[in-house]
């Protein structure tokens, strides 16, 4: 992910505000994910739940958030994006105020999928496009991903220390109050945008539809999207459990800050490699060494901390560099008229390789943790030779 461009003066005081607001809510989504991701594997003590189960309420939310997506994007366009960002972030917030409640772990699945209903995601990108006009658009997408890239390192720092200190049920009254209070503020002080005249320009046009269902390039490319976030959910449902062995929960983001800052760096770095030689050179690689991350975890002594490190750098690493590079592959290889339903699509196969890693992994783990490495080492492998088949240099 490259660094955002910095909001300048080029912006509206209207436009600004929009900005403001619906970036707020991006972040704040987020947040929501982020904080609980790295701990909530922990939560099968506390609900006497099998690892199944645990994956089920990890991966439900990705599930209904992908279910969802489009129905509201579709009710955005015939009723206002205001109303329906508002409806999304209510809806949010009451399933966290539920969760933190849930006291028993299909409860806990009830509320994590109401949660996920409240997909805001594609609404959030369709209110700026409303407000921004086409010059300032690429600035404008940029803008928010200053507080979602914060949210995301402020989340997997802050998850582990404030579960270790008042417990995870906190953690989801947290984001229902945030993501109320954001709701509250964008209610009184951000407006309907109208749409620019040039909105109509980034329209779809149905006669490119085929080809966003039918490219090869693009399938690959959604097809290792989709095992990028399998791997991710997957993987996160095992690694607390392997860190709880050795340290507090208040400690770990001791372990995650790390990782996640270098991982950036590297993101950063390698994502200007991709910008020369095409997303293909490192989009292969990089699954190759997901594919190696769960085996080294997976050979880790249980109770040793130092055996963890080789197998959570690669894991991290990776997953960074392939959340830059699969993206800008999409948007690089569909054609000007379908980026944005391309783009959708892309999003809707992430949320679902989340809720299916987070489910079968749990299944695996139920069956033996061999079972666990075994499948996620294949779906690197099927990763890489997705990524290796696609034609376009993206």
């Amino acid at each position: 992910m490259v660094a955002p461009t910095p909001l300048n003066d080029s912006f509206t005081p209207n436009e600004k505000r929009t900005l403001a607001g619906v970036a707020l809510a991006a972040g704040l989504r987020i947040l929501g994910v982020s904080l609980i991701l790295p701990v909530f594997a922990l939560y099968q003590d506390g609900m006497k739940a099998s690892p199944a189960e645990i994956g089920l309420a990890l991966g439900i939310y990705s599930f209904t958030n992908a279910a969802f997506q489009v129905p509201l994007g579709f009710l955005s366009d015939r009723i206002g994006r205001k109303g329906v960002l508002l409806g999304g972030m209510l809806v949010f917030a009451i399933g966290s105020f539920m969760a933190a409640w849930a006291p028993t772990i299909w409860l806990l699945i009830l509320a994590r999928a109401l949660q996920g209903a409240g997909a805001i995601g594609g609404v959030v990108y369709a209110m700026v496009a409303d407000a921004v006009p086409v010059s300032r658009r690429h600035r404008a997408m940029a803008y928010l991903g200053i507080p979602v890239g914060a949210a995301f390192i402020g989340g997997m720092v802050l998850g582990p220390l404030l579960a270790g200190a008042y417990g995870i049920p906190f953690l989801f009254a947290l984001m229902g109050g945030l993501v109320f209070a954001c709701g509250c503020y964008i209610f009184l002080f951000i407006p309907e945008p109208e749409k620019h005249a040039a909105f109509e320009e980034v329209g779809v046009n149905p006669r490119e539809i085929p080809f966003l269902l039918a490219d090869h390039d693009l399938l690959r490319v959604n097809l290792g999207s989709f095992l990028m976030n399998f791997l991710m959910s997957a993987l996160f449902l095992a690694l607390p459990g392997l860190l709880a062995a050795v340290m507090p929960m208040a400690y770990f983001s001791l372990f995650y800050l790390p990782l996640v800052l270098v991982g950036l760096v590297v993101m950063r770095v390698l994502a200007r490699t991709a910008d020369r030689k095409g997303g293909r050179a490192i989009a292969v690689p990089a699954f190759l060494l997901l594919a190696v991350s769960p085996v080294l975890l997976g050979l880790a002594p249980r109770g040793a901390l130092l055996p963890l490190i080789p197998g959570a750098i690669l894991f991290f690493f990776s997953i960074f560099i392939l959340q830059s590079v699969l993206p800008g592959m999409t948007t690089k290889i569909a054609r000007p008229a379908i980026v944005g339903s391309a783009a959708g699509v892309n999003q809707m196969l992430q949320a679902l390789g989340s809720f299916a890693g987070a489910v079968l992994a749990g299944a695996m783990l139920l069956i033996h943790p061999h079972a666990f490495t075994a499948l996620l080492a294949l779906a690197g492998v099927a990763g890489a030779i997705a990524a290796r088949g696609i034609r376009h240099r993206g």
